[in-house]
């Protein structure tokens, strides 16, 4: 009886690898192309981090200088109380700039905004949040400080109250409409450029975050001391129209499901944020003082 070559011999007589070793190598392969991917990952994550990295401590290091400078003008000298505010709107903008970061990083990875129309929407519904959480929580941070204040000294002229509530709606409204287009062409920049937005957002928003804040909260509370000696009436009418704004955010956040949701429930982490917050302004407080 004549016995026919099985299959696998006619492969090794033609020099051919058998299929088991040719699984194996494919195996060891693909085993070998993963590491180098993970590798590759890593060093990109890597160097996408550290560069935004450096750029907030730089920012963080750039705001510690500019307050020691600010500190020494007439408007913080005569309004004490302003010391109490600036970590209360340096911690609020920074609430809710990572929020925005994350949101937008995580809408942007799940190709929520490949198309233009949604684009728009998701872009328009977060920045019009942020515009009302930093409205309200411009007010009550200004309250906060109010209310540390009287504390401290047992009195609280109503010409400081006027100035730090004015400031601080200002300082809010304006920096956190200025950070947030930052945010988005960040975000989208980083996009286009084939980087993790998760990667680049947040160390950004934290490196131009702060002294772009003190910048302005400095500008602001100077300007707003000189308006209400010569005309007050101007600063009411400003500061009434930023207030007005509120239902016109809450319209245009109520267009997105998204928002719509937050706008509901996004309110007691940062609210509860600013209450935790409140033990570095009292040591603050303390500090100036002494």
């Amino acid at each position: 009886m004549e016995i026919q070559p099985s299959q696998e011999g006619e492969k090794l007589q033609n020099g051919s690898v058998p299929r088991s070793r040719r699984k194996s190598s494919n195996t060891e392969l693909s085993i070998n192309s993963s590491n180098v991917s993970d590798e590759e990952s890593l060093c990109s994550m890597v160097l996408q981090i550290l560069v935004p990295f450096l750029l907030a401590g730089l920012g963080t290091v750039s705001a510690g200088m500019l307050l020691e400078v600010v500190q020494t003008w007439d408007v913080f000298l005569e309004i004490t109380e302003l010391l109490i505010l600036v970590p209360a709107v340096l911690g609020m903008k920074g609430n809710l700039e990572m929020t925005l970061a994350s949101r937008l990083s995580t809408a942007v990875n799940a190709g929520k905004i490949d198309l233009p129309a949604e684009r728009w929407m998701v872009i328009t519904g977060n920045l019009a949040l942020k515009q009302l959480q930093a409205t309200v929580l411009g007010l009550l941070a200004a309250l906060m400080a109010t209310l540390l204040g009287w504390m401290a000294e047992g009195k609280m002229p109503s010409y400081h109250f006027v100035i730090l509530s004015s400031t601080s709606l200002f300082t809010a409204f304006v920096a956190s409409l200025l950070q947030g287009f930052i945010m988005v062409g960040v975000i989208i920049g980083a996009k286009r450029l084939g980087l993790n937005p998760d990667n680049v957002a947040t160390p950004m928003a934290a490196s131009c975050g702060d002294i772009i804040t003190l910048a302005l909260l400095a500008c602001f509370s100077q300007w707003v001391h000189t308006l209400m000696e010569q005309n007050p009436f101007v600063l009411f009418l400003v500061d009434f129209a930023i207030v007005c704004l509120i239902p016109v955010w809450i319209i245009i956040c109520s267009k997105h499901p998204d928002t719509l949701i937050l706008l509901r429930t996004g309110w007691e982490p940062i609210i509860t944020a600013m209450v935790i917050s409140r033990m570095g302004l009292t040591t603050t407080q303390r500090n100036w003082d002494t």
